[in-house]
């Protein structure tokens, strides 16, 4: 247990994971900016997503991503021979960068979550579209009254009146 302990905790595991974390960043924001329908949620419809594509970015593309990356960058570090343990073939290593790939994103998640319940702040990342602004602030819906007083509606004869 030890060994797998040492395997799996090692300098070599941390680096992969952080280039799975930041490589999948990276992915994410250029399709989202090459593709801002993709993060779209429609307003009125059957789907929760505008396209198709959306609906297969979000549910599954987004969770494949960094297995896949993971899988791919240690095949590279196995065939170039900088991969820790005893990875003797190229499926191992492969499956090993899968599982790195996958806990990685997991505990990503797991951390901005905890984050942003406990600081109020989130580390997803931000608007692709460059006119947006962060911190702007939450649009007003049409209902919401900032004085405290009953809405205004009209009456019969066009007057507005206060509700009771």
């Amino acid at each position: 247990m030890d060994q797998l302990y040492n395997q799996l905790l090692n300098k070599e595991t941390l680096i992969l994971a952080f280039i799975v974390v930041i490589g999948t960043f990276f992915v994410r924001r250029i399709v989202e900016t090459a593709v801002p329908s993709c993060k779209d949620i429609a307003k009125n419809g059957d789907s929760k997503y505008k396209t198709k594509f959306g609906l297969w970015w979000n549910s599954v593309i987004l969770y494949a991503i960094p297995v896949i990356l993971g899988a791919a960058v240690a095949i590279w570090a196995y065939k170039a021979s900088v991969l820790p343990g005893e990875f003797k073939t190229t499926p191992g290593a492969a499956m090993w960068g899968a599982v790195v790939g996958w806990c990685s994103s997991f505990l990503y998640k797991v951390a901005r979550k905890f984050l942003k319940k406990k600081t109020g702040v989130d580390l997803t990342p931000g608007p692709a579209d460059p006119t947006k602004k962060d911190s702007d602030p939450p649009k007003k819906r049409e209902d919401d009254e900032d004085d405290g007083e009953a809405p205004e509606s009209e009456n019969k004869t066009g007057d507005k009146e206060k509700e009771k």
